[in-house]
């Protein structure tokens, strides 16, 4: 966004944008609530995780063991409950997630975005690789943790909602108390 607006400026052009919202309509606000099990509706916080990130970019994915690890953890530690979320290209790797999770999740694989968006929109805090959701998050004001592979975050990092950026290899340790295997 702001490349853009710098670039429109030294075309001669009067730019500014103060903030980008999303708007999701009340009909879909009102499907997330239906969609979600009575334990996500409860008060408790809720974790939006995106393990993915475009096709054929890999390195862009922090190891998908980590995300589950932070669930995990977000569960037995926050007493959250967690939302993982998917398109086709995601498929595997929410296979894979779905048959090591130990603890009880969500998993919102190839919804419309009409029905991702009030899902993240619920989420109190998004863990998500770089990637098209990320920034969905953050025009949805959703405070993020993203993780950046070989993209540069000062490039495109989220640009509304408070943020935390960590490189692709960042362990687990210091930052959660997970015990490693």
């Amino acid at each position: 966004m702001e490349r853009n607006l710098a670039l429109a400026q030294a075309l001669g052009f009067s730019a500014t944008v103060t903030s980008i919202r999303l708007r999701v309509s009340q009909t879909d606000t009102k499907w997330a609530q239906d969609f979600l099990p009575p334990g996500f509706r409860d008060g408790c916080p809720l974790l939006g995780v995106h393990p993915g990130s475009i096709i054929g970019q890999a390195e862009k994915r922090w190891p998908w063991k980590r995300f589950v690890d932070v669930a995990e953890w977000f569960q037995h530690e926050i007493g959250g409950r967690v939302i993982f979320f998917g398109g086709r290209d995601d498929r595997e790797v929410l296979g894979q997630i779905r048959e090591s999770l130990r603890t009880e999740a969500l998993i919102a694989d190839s919804l419309p975005l009409s029905r991702v968006l009030p899902l993240i929109q619920a989420c109190s805090v998004f863990l998500s690789n770089d990637s098209g959701l990320m920034h969905l998050a953050s025009a949805l004001n959703v405070p993020l943790v993203a993780v950046f592979g070989p993209t540069i975050p000062a490039k495109n990092h989220p640009w509304q909602s408070p943020y935390t950026i960590l490189p692709p290899g960042t362990p687990l340790q210091p930052l959660l108390p997970i015990p490693q295997d």
